[in-house]
């Protein structure tokens, strides 16, 4: 069985999914790291975001991302954009998309912009 959120002290740890073929986007080996496949006006790589709700780390492999470049992320499972229909409020960069157990979570695809907002069917 998943467990969707976790805690560690006051961190919330989310496991997502993509929207699309429902497979798991965090790594086997590390559940605090997000993997998806990314597009940018460089190329392709990997992204690797923090699940920790509120941590903007994040890290790319083999491609150089600029700031305030907008991606596009892909699922690395599908093949499949997570590119949401929404615009960010904060930045108007393209949103990303991802599934939590009861609702949903969007990340600008603006690369260092912060927008994540998260929708539970809580209505939080």
């Amino acid at each position: 069985m998943v467990e969707w959120i976790k805690f560690d002290g006051d961190k919330e740890i989310y496991t997502v999914q993509c929207p699309g073929c429902k497979k798991l986007l965090n790594s086997e080996d590390n559940d605090k790291d997000i993997i998806v496949d990314m597009i940018s006006e460089g190329g392709s790589g990997k992204l690797h975001l923090s699940a920790i709700w509120g941590d903007y780390s994040h890290s790319i492999d083999g491609i150089f991302v600029a700031s305030g470049e907008v991606v596009e992320m892909i699922c690395p499972h599908c093949k499949k954009s997570l590119k949401s229909d929404d615009i960010c409020p904060d930045c108007g960069g393209t949103t990303t998309i991802f599934s939590v157990s009861e609702g949903y979570i969007k990340i600008c695809n603006r690369n260092g912009c912060k927008m994540h907002l998260k929708f539970l069917l809580t209505g939080e």
